[in-house]
């Protein structure tokens, strides 16, 4: 079995191509989030960075679920 191609299908078919029922999916070349109209039910589905930009993209999407007083899960 290739782990490499495994993770790489799950992450195209399982993390990026989520629904979005009551939100609306926002997507780039980096990141996957589901943005929820409810105060609770956002989360980032996927994401594909290095270490050293990582801190810079958690305070963004930090201070994008917090504008809008909207929790959210990271998943991982």
């Amino acid at each position: 079995m290739n782990t490499v191609e495994v993770m790489r299908q799950y992450n195209e078919y399982e993390r990026k191509r989520i629904s979005s029922f009551n939100g609306v999916k926002v997507s780039d070349s980096n990141l996957t989030k589901f943005v929820s109209e409810q105060h609770h039910g956002s989360y980032i589905s996927f994401f594909n960075f290095g270490e050293s930009v990582a801190a810079s993209i958690v305070k963004q999407q930090l201070d994008y679920f917090n504008k809008r007083n909207l929790c959210f899960e990271w998943k991982t």
